[in-house]
């Protein structure tokens, strides 16, 4: 009997070790979430997340970090915290006034040569520019206050949900004039382009796969020329051109489309106005959830 006992003893402290270890990884896991997060946060305002979560208005960040640095926060003080933290980055969106104007501007000069937009994706953007205008007449001059960055921040992310929608339509590269294949008539197109001779949308200049890819140069001319006489099998390489290069899985399509900045319009290089953009950041740049939730893709774990 005693024999029987002191089995089943072991037996229920190796079960109380493992639940602990189960238990310690989990929090381990939750806990590095909540870390990666935060971090995200704090260094929001020097990697330039446009749009970004501001959080002069909301202390879901600041409260995160109290979590962690309490060395008595539980597994569900570490959830709750992220949470919080996902909730305020999805629906507390930030984006600066100057740079709003900024990229209203270049969006003005965008024009559907050829018809090359849909007329309902060129109708949807050009009602989302007009929306956009009277947000920043309205708002111009003004101290900025949290009800108007809300304002501001819908109105540009839904003028850059129809831009990237536009413009990711058609994503075959080196075909600059739709046809379904890349020949020599794409490459006569952006020489008359280079030429000043023939004008393209914004779409056209990223499927030329430029390192920049709103300033397509005479070396994209000879790059598809090559890969049209298949002298070469793909392009270079230069980065994501399209939202959806880089997929997140557990975000929405108009999300990604609403939060990827696209510098055919979005200012690649920053006035004094403008809030900084560093030279790392050389492509469509997502902003502080989409490199969260990338991370937590990429290794396998839940948001």
């Amino acid at each position: 009997m005693k024999k029987v006992i002191a089995v089943l003893l072991t037996v229920a402290m190796l079960a109380s070790v493992l639940c602990m270890n189960v238990s310690a990884a989990e929090t381990s896991v939750t806990k590095e979430k909540l870390q990666l997060l935060t971090e995200y946060y704090r260094g929001s305002s020097g990697i330039m997340g446009i749009p970004i979560v501001h959080y002069q208005y909301n202390y879901a960040w600041k409260a995160a970090e109290d979590v962690l640095g309490d060395e008595n926060s539980t597994e569900a003080d570490y959830q709750n915290a992220l949470d919080v933290l996902k909730n305020d980055a999805l629906n507390n969106v930030f984006v600066y006034y100057y740079y709003a104007e900024a990229t209203y501007g270049l969006a003005l000069k965008e024009e559907n040569y050829n018809n090359w937009y849909s007329e309902e994706d060129w109708t949807d953007f050009q009602n989302k520019l007009a929306q956009l205008k009277v947000v920043l007449d309205e708002n111009k001059g003004n101290k900025v206050e949290e009800s108007f960055e809300s304002e501001l921040a819908n109105a540009y992310r839904a003028l850059m949900g129809s831009y990237n929608k536009m413009t990711n339509a058609y994503t075959l590269k080196g075909d600059l004039n739709k046809d379904g294949e890349v020949n020599v008539l794409d490459v006569t197109l952006l020489q008359k382009y280079l030429a000043g001779t023939e004008n393209l949308t914004g779409a056209q200049k990223m499927l030329a796969n430029a390192e920049e890819y709103e300033n397509p140069k005479i070396t994209e001319a000879t790059l598809i020329q090559k890969y049209a006489a298949e002298q070469i099998s793909e392009f270079p390489d230069y980065g994501n051109f399209f939202a959806e290069d880089e997929r997140v899985n557990y975000l929405d399509e108009n999300l990604v489309y609403e939060r990827t900045l696209n510098f055919n319009i979005c200012p690649r290089k920053a006035s004094p106005q403008i809030y900084r953009i560093s030279n790392e950041y050389k492509y469509q740049q997502y902003d502080i959830i989409f490199g969260y939730y990338l991370w937590c893709n990429q290794n396998g774990y839940e948001p």
